[in-house]
């Protein structure tokens, strides 16, 4: 998987449910294994603006702890400061 497709995508996901996600998040999101294709991420986008409400625009990482849960926060850390260093 391409990093920068998936934030791409994570944005036109989040775009059509009235939805933006967060910066960090995003990088997160593009840290993560993807295992699937691209509907996974679309299910995964789905299912955390379902889960942050209707008033809450902003998808954080909050939003996405059913994912986040399992991956290797030092790798998913590492990553982040990376691309913020950038």
């Amino acid at each position: 998987s391409r990093p920068e497709d998936i934030a791409c995508l994570a944005r036109d996901f989040a775009g059509e449910l009235g939805k933006t996600v967060a910066p960090r998040t995003l990088l997160r999101l593009q840290a993560y294994s993807w295992p699937g294709n691209v509907r996974e991420l679309r299910h995964a986008i789905e299912r955390a603006a379902g889960l942050s409400g209707p008033f809450q625009p902003i998808l954080g990482d909050e939003a996405f702890e059913f994912l986040f849960a399992g991956e290797s926060t030092e790798a998913s850390e590492g990553f982040v400061a990376g691309r913020l260093a950038e």
